[in-house]
């Protein structure tokens, strides 16, 4: 038995020359999105939007960077790509999808990008099978219900609100085929066709106990929200979740935290 303590946290076990996979792999995305003269603003973005093609606006994906920091520390592989920030269309991000042997795969999604990302979803289907399983997740009110997932068949989970511990779990659960039905947050459709919608997840009231944002996968010399006219370029970063105010333009509040709920990092680790 060999353990490969490489940077992707890839587990293996070597038998006879040949290698046995021992552990999920997940393929994260925020999905390609444009239109004629405008391309998607998704993940990352307080009002997902189509932004002007001369704009250079570029929010950071933060929830699929937390998610991905989170199964990286739990000993996970995991891709990541934002096919916005690096301007890839359906066929390049298909093809980093699907040649990869990913066990399951999610995509970031948004009320307004919705229609855009069933079609892509049933066009991934449609080339990859029944297999691997594919969740949505996002700041979407459109995919919650019981209903969503008894409609398309294309779709196996659904991780509602903050999803970085709901992914969490549902990997753990497929690595150790167990049943996700104890896994608050998930809607999912179990091998005989039955939809179950889970009870809903607390908030995470720690933020000190996830781990920094993944960002050694994306390219971060893409992202631009520099507020303010701060100096370029800079990264972002969140100290905190949730907001004391409730802007009926932000959707966070509204899809994601169930009102302001604010929580804050402590000060030393942010400046760690």
């Amino acid at each position: 038995m060999t353990r490969h303590d490489s940077c992707d946290y890839n587990l293996s076990l070597v038998v006879s020359g040949g290698v046995i996979k021992t552990m999920t792999e997940v393929f994260l995305g925020n999905p390609p999105w444009s239109s004629p003269g405008y391309y998607g603003v998704r993940a990352g973005s307080r009002w997902p939007h189509l932004e002007c093609q001369a704009s250079r606006y570029m929010p950071f994906p933060f929830f699929l960077a937390y998610a991905t920091a989170l199964l990286e520390k739990h000993g996970f592989r995991v891709r990541l790509v934002d096919a916005i920030a690096e301007k890839i269309p359906n066929s390049v991000f298909i093809h980093k999808m699907i040649n990869s042997g990913h066990d399951l795969i999610v995509l970031e999604t948004s009320t307004p990008s919705f229609e855009n990302d069933l079609q892509l979803v049933t066009q991934i289907r449609r080339m990859i099978g029944d297999e691997p399983k594919i969740a949505l997740c996002g700041p979407n009110n459109l995919m919650i219900s019981k209903e969503f997932l008894e409609g398309h068949s294309e779709i196996d989970y659904v991780l509602r609100g903050e999803y970085e511990e709901t992914l969490l779990e549902l990997v753990q659960s497929i690595d150790k085929q167990t049943s996700p039905h104890k896994i608050r947050g998930l809607n999912f459709r179990d091998d005989s066709g039955k939809t179950t919608v889970n009870p809903d997840r607390p908030l995470i009231k720690n933020l000190d106990s996830l781990p920094w944002p993944s960002r050694h996968q994306l390219p971060m010399m893409a992202y631009y929200d520099e507020a303010g006219g701060i100096p370029q370029p800079s990264a972002q970063l969140w100290a905190s979740r949730g907001c004391p105010y409730m802007c009926i333009f932000c959707v966070w509040p509204q899809l994601v935290y169930g009102g302001a709920n604010y929580r804050v990092r402590k000060p030393r680790d942010v400046v760690d």
